[in-house]
């Protein structure tokens, strides 16, 4: 892999020691005494925005906080994603669609890092529809991720408070 393709580069501490956290054109890698990574479902990197380190569970081990875009049948969806260095692997503890879009219309959440002590909770809010009703919208939930929030449903908010690598809806 070409080092022109690394975009952003962070140590973070891991167990007793330091690791490197890169994300790599669709690739995010931990390196240390080794190396691991996990391939995003994105056409290159150009579909990965916004990374930045967050202590999600409060225990001083931070999580790559990224949102990317994945594209085909004729529509997107965006994702937030989270990955943490777990032993000597970099493994996601966490995503969930924040936006939808097709010819049809569009749906979004507004994704808030919410402050809890030392931890960070993610808060997730549906956003007002554009050119989806609850009549038009015939699309299948995500199964391999969590589901975007519908705004023409009691549940228009949620929030994630993390344990370790494990996360809890309030």
């Amino acid at each position: 892999m070409s080092r022109s393709l690394v975009r952003w580069q962070k140590p973070v501490r891991a167990g007793k020691g330091t690791l490197q956290l890169v994300l790599a054109g669709k690739l995010v890698a931990a390196i240390g005494e080794g190396y691991s990574y996990v391939e995003l479902p994105v056409v290159d990197g150009t579909d990965v925005r916004a990374p930045q380190l967050v202590d999600l569970a409060g225990d001083g081990h931070p999580a790559l906080v990224l949102q990317y875009v994945e594209r085909g049948e004729g529509g997107e969806r965006t994702v937030i994603a989270a990955y943490r260095p777990v032993g000597t692997e970099v493994k996601r503890v966490f995503a969930a669609e924040i936006g939808k879009r097709s010819a049809d219309g569009r749906l979004t959440s507004k994704v808030e890092l919410k402050k809890r002590g030392k931890a960070t909770d993610i808060v997730l809010v549906a956003e007002p529809a554009q050119g989806f009703s609850a009549d038009t919208y015939k699309e299948t939930a995500a199964s391999d991720v969590l589901p975007i929030l519908l705004p023409w449903t009691s549940e228009k908010k949620a929030s994630f408070s993390f344990s370790g690598d494990t996360y809890q809806k309030r």
